[in-house]
């Protein structure tokens, strides 16, 4: 169990000269297990060692508590990002691949295409000269 080893005293006092580099390695840990872990006995071991944490250094909890929170909101709103962007190219596909060709923002279906509406720069296919 990786909490237990906090409980010797000269890891302890390692801890209390580092905190400030210790904290921030493992709070996002100790948080994750705090809302999600099943064993009961991590649980408790892990709001133990919070509780230490806290007494040791409130202020400095608080600021690593708000960043990693910061931190955490932005990953979901990456996230939420890159899901809405994968929705629309997987949108912009599918659209393709049923015969709808994006064309300045509109969409035209293939049977709707005039001969005479070839980009510019192309030639004509053969057999569709006007």
């Amino acid at each position: 169990n990786g909490t237990l080893p906090l409980n010797n005293e000269y890891i302890a006092h390692y801890d209390t000269e580092h905190r400030a580099t210790i904290i921030p390695i493992l709070y996002p840990a100790l948080h994750r297990n705090s809302k999600n872990h099943w064993n009961a006995t991590v649980h408790s071991l892990t709001f133990n060692i919070i509780k230490m944490f806290m007494e040791m250094d409130a202020d400095l909890f608080d600021t690593v508590s708000k960043q990693h929170n910061e931190t955490e909101e932005s990953e979901i709103a990456s996230r939420a990002q890159r899901q809405s962007l994968w929705h629309k190219l997987e949108q912009i596909t599918s659209h393709q691949m049923n015969g709808v060709v994006m064309s300045n923002g509109d969409d035209v279906h293939e049977e709707e295409r005039k001969e005479d509406d070839v980009p510019e720069g192309k030639d004509k296919p053969v057999g569709m000269e006007g």
